[in-house]
């Protein structure tokens, strides 16, 4: 029995065992790309940087305001600015309460979904290998990691970027370059 259990794993191509081993590996790299950026991005999040931004109050008087039902297009404080970033905010602040972790918080949860969805798009745009490095330098670079620290709506501005290119090519980017096009892409001639 146990020659037959052996023979049948000997008829596995190598290739094979060979992709899920790498396919996990990678999944492993990106998990601990991803807690690693965010052990990065809330380690001592209320201290560095030191204080609260101006702005960072002004999006919060907004937010408190959001969470008295007083739900805006556009908010006229600080020379004006859209609403997202302030519901955001204000879900975080509903969560955590009245602080500053609750505030920077904000950035962070965007942030990550930044660092998830960049890896996407360079993965469907080039290979696995170009989308851990991208990964990673997203993940530990500074201005990376300050915008994802620091409760200012620009820290959402990559995101959407990100997002928008993603699926503004999607469907093309499903296929590596050196794929054959599939049926639905080809062009009659």
């Amino acid at each position: 029995m146990k020659s037959q259990s052996f023979s049948s794993l000997a008829m596995i191509p190598p290739e094979k065992t060979c992709r899920v081993s790498e396919t996990r590996q990678v999944f492993y790299c990106v998990i601990a790309l991803l807690l690693l950026a965010f052990a990065l991005r809330v380690h001592d999040l209320t201290e560095a940087p030191l204080g609260l931004d101006g702005d960072e109050t002004f999006y919060w008087q907004d937010a408190n305001s959001v969470l008295n039902g007083n739900l805006q297009i556009f908010y006229p404080t600080n020379y004006g600015h859209e609403p997202l970033f302030i519901y955001a905010e204000a879900v975080f602040l509903f969560l955590f309460g009245h602080n500053s972790f609750a505030m920077r918080y904000t950035a962070v949860f965007g942030s990550m979904i930044l660092l998830a969805g960049s890896y996407t798009l360079a993965c469907r745009m080039f290979n696995r290998r170009v989308a851990l490095v991208t990964l990673a330098l997203l993940a530990t670079l500074f201005w990376p990691l300050f915008a994802g620290r620091i409760g200012l709506r620009f820290a959402y501005s990559p995101l959407f970027c990100g997002l928008s290119l993603l699926s503004l090519f999607g469907r093309r980017l499903r296929h590596a370059p050196h794929d054959p096009v599939p049926q639905d892409h080809q062009t009659e001639q």
